[in-house]
Order: C-alpha cells, then structure tokens, then sequence
C-alpha cells in the first residue's frame, strides 16, 4: 500500500509562509462571480465544495485593472470594495 500522510502534512515556503499540506489547487477560470466583480453563490458554492484539504488554493483570472478584463463577471481587484470580496473568498477557501 501507498503512503500518502506526506501529502497532508504542514510545509513551509521559501519564503517563509506555511501551508497546511502538499494539495495545490492551480488557478482556474469558473465564471462563478457576479457582473460587479463579487463573488457568486455558485461561485461560493465552488470554493466550499472543492476546498476541504487542500494546502494552497490559487485563484485565477483577477483581474486587476478595469481596462484589463478578459471575460465577463471576471473576479477584479482594483479597488477597496474588491479587497473586500476577495477576503471573503479567501474566507471561504480556508473554511
């Protein structure tokens, strides 16, 4: 039999952060947040289901100037009310 206990054990960054574990999420385009930029409840939804676990979520395809949008409802963060949506999606990634 395969042990897997690594996987979930803590690790540190090189730069000195520390991740709960080896599962990485690698960003990912969803569609999933609302046409302001905030986060959905399908989004939400997402984020709980597939979150459980996993060491280090990267989220994908934030954009970061209002000139700079590549697709519909795309996540932003270019202003303080957007700080505040991707807090509460961070939220919901760490449970």
């Amino acid at each position: 039999m395969v042990d897997n206990s690594k996987l979930f054990e803590k690790y540190t960054l090189n730069n000195k952060v520390e991740v709960p574990g080896l599962l990485v999420v690698a960003p990912m385009t969803i569609y999933g947040s609302k046409p302001d930029g905030t986060y959905g409840e399908e989004e939400k939804n997402f984020y709980k289901q597939r979150a459980t676990g996993i060491g280090l979520y990267i989220l994908g395809a934030t954009c970061v100037s209002q000139e700079g949008f590549s697709f519909e409802n795309q996540p932003r963060a270019f202003n303080d009310n957007d700080i505040t949506h991707n807090a509460e999606r961070a939220k919901i990634i760490k449970g």
